[in-house]
């Protein structure tokens, strides 16, 4: 009678290729923490028109790394192959906003860092208000018309200009914030999900 045999153990490089999510892990949250947790605002000029590229780039390539390594490993299985499409598309979505961040702050960094820098008040024009229900609770947010910034206003402030309005045209309302800047770079201290102080948005002033 013939008696099937114990499998053969894996290879350590096998066991390392179906392990490297976790160790990619080691190297991926503390850069997100780090980048997450890096001081800066929206830059308002110049425009960053290659930065969401390059972070895509990025992404693609974390991604694609994790496929190469994980469909190599043996035996190949119904279970690696599933690991191998699903763990690199997790690192790619969590990779390309990590890094579009990254990006935005080392240009920050460059056109701030060592410069004069002169503060101002002015009066940008709002486009459209919202309201999102996210994870994290309830948001009020407004989009600048010129610049593709998000801000985040006061509850109190969206009320008494749209009421209860899911969406709204803020044709005719500013947002009057603290402007930055340096040379040809500008900038607003505040990032998107940070709730501005209240009364900070307002009707636009009058045109002399």
């Amino acid at each position: 009678m013939d008696e099937t045999g114990p499998p053969a153990p894996q290879s350590m490089s096998s066991v390392l290729r179906q392990a490297f999510p976790a160790l990619l892990a080691l190297v991926v949250i503390p850069v997100v923490i780090y980048v997450m947790t890096l001081p800066g605002g929206q830059e308002l000029a110049p425009g960053n028109t290659d930065g969401e590229t390059w972070a895509f780039a990025i992404a693609l390539g974390v991604g694609t790394l994790c496929f190469g390594v994980m469909i190599s490993a043996k035996p190949r299985t119904f279970k690696t192959i599933a690991s191998a499409l699903l763990w690199p598309l997790f690192y790619f979505a969590l990779c390309w906003p990590v890094a579009m961040t990254a990006i935005d702050r080392a240009r920050e960094r460059a056109h701030f860092s060592d410069m004069p820098i002169v503060r101002r008040e002015r009066y940008l024009s709002a486009q459209v208000a919202s309201i999102h229900h996210g994870k994290g609770g309830i948001s009020y947010d407004v989009w600048l018309t010129n610049y593709p910034v998000l801000l985040t206003i006061d509850p109190q402030d969206y009320r008494s200009a749209f009421g209860d309005a899911e969406r709204a045209s803020a044709d005719g309302y500013c947002i009057h914030v603290m402007i930055e800047t340096t040379g040809k770079a500008s900038r607003i201290m505040a990032n998107a999900g940070e709730v501005l102080p209240a009364k900070s948005l307002v009707r636009c002033p009058a045109r002399s």
